[in-house]
Order: C-alpha cells, then structure tokens, then sequence
C-alpha cells in the first residue's frame, strides 16, 4: 500500500498557509515553495510544487517536529510581526482575498 501524499504545510498548521481565499491559494508568505525556511531542515519535502511543500513519507514525529521548528522560526522572524501587525491594520475579516496569516501559539508543549 502506498502511503498518501501529505501536504506539509497544512499538517503543520503553518499561519502562512492559506487553502481558502479567491485570489490566493498556499503559501501566503513565499512566491514558491522552494523558498520556504522548512527546506532546509527536511531533506525528504517536496519543494517541487510552487504553492506548497509536501512529503510522500512523513511521520506524525516528523510533523511535530517541523511545526515545533516553524514556529520558533516565526517566533523570532521580524516580517512575521510585521505580517501580524499589517494584517490587524489592513484586513477585512469578511474579504477573502485578503491576505491571512494567523497567530501562533505563545508557546508549543
């Protein structure tokens, strides 16, 4: 049997992550998924899609893992404060094609 694909920044919950806009689908952050910070610390994610990272053989240790790396890496990322701050000033809640990035937890247990 062959495992499913999982799609890596959904799994992880990753506050870039956008599945459900009009305009914008994926990654609200990168122009491709190449460009993400997660790349460089997986070897098996699939960059190859340009929305989205996604992995044929991941476990739910290595999901831990990568949402628990992504959010110290957002923690003490400067654009994702500003993200955050931008958005607040910006948004409107009821348009969808705005953009989206959602808070993280303060801290992950």
């Amino acid at each position: 049997m062959i495992a499913p694909r999982t799609l890596v920044c959904q799994a992880i919950d990753c506050p870039y992550w956008n599945s459900n806009t009009q305009r914008s689908y994926g990654c609200q952050r990168y122009q491709t998924a190449e460009a993400c910070h997660l790349v460089q610390l997986a070897a098996y994610l699939d960059a190859r899609n340009e929305y989205a990272l996604y992995s044929d053989d991941v476990s739910d240790e290595d999901i831990a893992g990568l949402k628990s790396a992504n959010e110290q890496f957002l923690r003490e990322d400067p654009q994702y404060q500003k993200d955050l701050k931008i958005q607040q000033m910006l948004s409107d809640p009821a348009d969808d094609r705005t953009f989206r990035v959602r808070s993280i937890p303060k801290f992950s247990y």
